[in-house]
């Protein structure tokens, strides 16, 4: 009887979830975790909840209109970034870890 509010409460979860892990000290989802890998504004200042939350959000609607261009833009820029990416001024760089082991070990590691 209560289905209809399963849609909603998804969409306002994911919408908490990357709000919440964009914002937190490691700037990244629990996936850039486990890469070593977090999203920074476009000058290098951690994520905040607001564009987290507007990151998700942009990224499924581009997603569902634009699937190929949202993919093949990374390939006709020099930072590889992603149209919601580009749109929202933000980048995804290597944190301390990944940095410290790709120059210890050279960049096949």
């Amino acid at each position: 009887m209560l289905y209809w509010v399963l849609s909603p409460a998804a969409i306002v979860w994911a919408v908490f979830y990357y709000g919440l892990t964009f914002s937190g000290p490691q700037s990244a989802t629990i996936g850039m975790r486990m890469v070593d890998i977090e999203m920074r504004t476009w000058y290098g200042a951690p994520a905040y909840f607001v564009l987290g939350a507007v990151h998700g959000i942009l990224f499924w609607v581009l997603i569902s209109a634009l699937t190929p261009l949202v993919l093949l833009v990374c390939f006709f820029n020099h930072r590889h970034r992603l149209l919601h990416d580009i749109v929202l001024g933000t980048v995804v760089i290597n944190n301390e870890q990944r940095v410290q082991r790709i120059t210890e070990f050279g960049p096949h590691y």
